[in-house]
């Protein structure tokens, strides 16, 4: 039922366009009644059974002309077409893309990246054909009907003997609707498998190589692409089969009118059964024939659309299924609508009053979080692993929905915290960055503009000498016009997660985020990068330099301004290091870790 309602909102999104859809293709459908008749009409006017004034040039130049005719029919039932698939198609993906990004960042992925692109590929394709399919089925029923009528009218007998394998043919299809629906999950599953294996290994490349697993990766990669081949081939295989079977049952049913038809056109009979008759039966059953198997292959489609809508509805599983068929402009035609920017409003104060966050699958995050930062401070948040300090963050920035507490920035409340806090007004560094297989000055750039209105280079020179960045650019062949590959995979950790500092720092935002900003960088290199930002923050320059760092390392703890201990998920103590270490045990504990940097 929700696939039809599903189908049902699709076709009320552009009503005309649709109607213009049906209309064109019904006459496409309609029009082989036409060729059927000039047929009769030929071979009757061969043994002088034609009607008077019809010569078999004149049928033929008539069965000519109706040719053309056809062409133009099917020229414009695709002009009506494409668009409206088209559509069709993209009101889907911009529905499931606008709501993806309407959910908390951290949570707005219910698979992974590779099984979401398929689903948005595949899955809405799928919904496509059947919605274009259906234009299809009105004209071919149309049609089913009259040519029935017609032969019936003829000789009603060996209109049976016409129908009746076609009716077979529909009784397997029909049986045969559950498998084609376990076949086409099987190969969503497989292709989902495949998806999710490359985009583990995209993700854990280093690890890989590390490891020295790259030939067992590979091995389970066939592995997958190989159950992935034998779904395709059974999902393929069976789809033919159905055909090959409508496809019989023309030749079946040419052989049945064969034998009845030598019986009917003896002589003497009261309405003798004529060649042109016979002519018009085989055209129209090869016709019925194909359109059986149409038909057919609409009620397998249906059924693998009804798989495709509950994988996209399985995107946004907090809304009701028919939200992937929400009716909004888009913009294909005329200009596009202009971007509103975010204001850049000056931070002076941002307050955090009894921050909740609770992960629903373990019940742990964090709990009653009070704490303020004031401009132009580095505020540390430090603590134990599974202390809730990535947690604390992702709540701040709305990445994660809270269940209290709230936000303040310079007084005033944040209702939305997930779409306020982006540039101009914060610039996020994750623990685990994202760059993207673009060149290293776009991902550093991101499309953005400046406040000060500085020059693209300028900036990117900036943050590229912020993030200690400099150097390992120089000794690139191309630069910064570097392509860093699919997740910055052509880039060292260490790397990746500069070029990601480097972005940060180049949106000029009022206040930073750092994720463990140092964790994949060596000792010299995380005592430069600190020293940087000392430089930056006492140089007098124009601009915000706030920032809100993830750490337990001794050059982040050494510069807080204050620093946040987390214990469990709660707030253990605030204060400054002296102060911390003097009245707080669980940073001593933290700093006193082996080697200075491990907990």
């Amino acid at each position: 039922m929700k696939t039809l309602r599903v189908i049902w909102s699709l076709i009320r999104y552009q009503p005309l366009l649709y109607l213009g859809d049906q209309l064109s293709w019904i006459l496409v459908h309609l029009s082989p009644l036409v060729p059927g008749f000039l047929y009769r009409a030929f071979f009757n006017s061969l043994t002088g059974d034609a009607p008077v004034g019809l010569t078999p040039e004149g049928i033929l130049a008539l069965v000519v002309a109706f040719a053309v005719g056809q062409t133009g029919l099917r020229a414009m039932g695709f002009l009506t077409d494409m668009p409206h698939r088209f559509m069709t198609v993209s009101l889907l993906r911009t529905n499931v893309f606008a709501r993806l990004m309407e959910r908390p960042g951290a949570l707005a992925l219910p698979g992974a990246v590779g099984d979401v692109f398929n689903v948005m590929r595949d899955d809405a394709k799928q919904i496509e054909d059947l919605l274009s399919w259906f234009c299809d089925l009105t004209g071919i029923l149309a049609f089913g009907a009259l040519s029935l009528l017609t032969l019936f009218s003829i000789n009603a007998e060996m209109a049976v003997l016409v129908f009746l394998p076609l009716l077979a043919v529909a009784v397997v299809a029909q049986l045969a609707a559950h498998r084609v629906q376990k076949y086409r999950y099987a190969l969503r599953d497989a292709d989902s498998a495949v998806a999710d294996s490359l985009n583990e290994m995209f993700e854990s490349a280093q690890a890989i190589q590390v490891g020295g697993a790259e030939q067992r990766v590979i091995a389970r990669f066939k592995a997958l692409s190989e159950v992935r081949k034998g779904a395709a081939i059974k999902d393929r295989v069976f789809a033919q089969l159905l055909e090959l079977i409508g496809n019989g049952a023309t030749s079946l049913g040419t052989g049945f009118i064969l034998l009845v038809a030598a019986s009917a056109m003896q002589p003497g009979l009261a309405k003798p059964f004529t060649v042109g008759d016979f002519a018009l039966f085989v055209n129209y059953l090869a016709t019925i024939s194909f359109f059986t198997v149409f038909v057919g292959r609409i009620v397998s489609t249906l059924r693998q659309a009804r798989v495709a809508v509950e994988r996209m509805a399985g995107l946004l599983p907090d809304l009701d299924p028919v939200a992937i068929a929400q009716h909004r402009p888009l913009y294909l035609r005329g200009p596009e609508p202009a971007v509103i920017a975010p204001p850049r409003d000056r931070l002076e104060t941002l307050e955090v009053r009894g921050l909740t966050c609770l992960h629903p699958s373990t019940g742990r995050g964090v709990e009653k979080i009070d704490f303020a930062l004031a401009r132009d401070t580095l505020t540390v948040v430090t603590g134990r692993i599974g202390a809730g300090k990535t947690t604390l963050v992702r709540a701040l920035l709305g990445l994660l929905p809270v269940q209290s507490g709230e936000l303040r920035w310079n007084g005033e409340r944040i209702a939305d915290p997930a779409a306020f806090f982006v540039p101009p007004r914060s610039a996020y560094l994750p623990q685990v960055p994202r760059l993207f297989s673009d060149t290293l000055a776009n991902n550093i750039l991101l499309g953005s503009s400046d406040a000060r209105q500085r020059p693209p280079e300028e900036r990117i020179r900036e943050a590229l000498w912020l993030a200690v960045l400099e150097e390992d650019v120089e000794s690139f062949e191309h630069g910064t016009e570097t392509q860093v590959g699919t997740r910055g995979v052509r880039l060292s950790g260490g790397q990746a997660q500069r070029a990601a500092a480097a972005r940060a720092y180049a949106q000029g935002a009022e206040l930073l985020v750092l994720d463990d900003l140092s964790s994949a960088l060596d000792v010299v290199t995380e005592h430069r990068l600190w020293e940087r930002w000392d430089a930056l923050r006492g140089s007098g320059q124009v601009g915000s330099h706030t920032a809100l760092a993830i750490s337990h390392r001794r050059a982040a703890l050494k510069r807080a301004d204050r620093i946040l201990v987390l214990k469990d998920g709660t707030l253990d103590d605030v204060g400054t290091l002296d102060e911390l270490l003097t009245r707080c045990e669980e940073m001593r504990q933290i700093w006193n870790a082996r080697d200075a940097g491990e907990e």
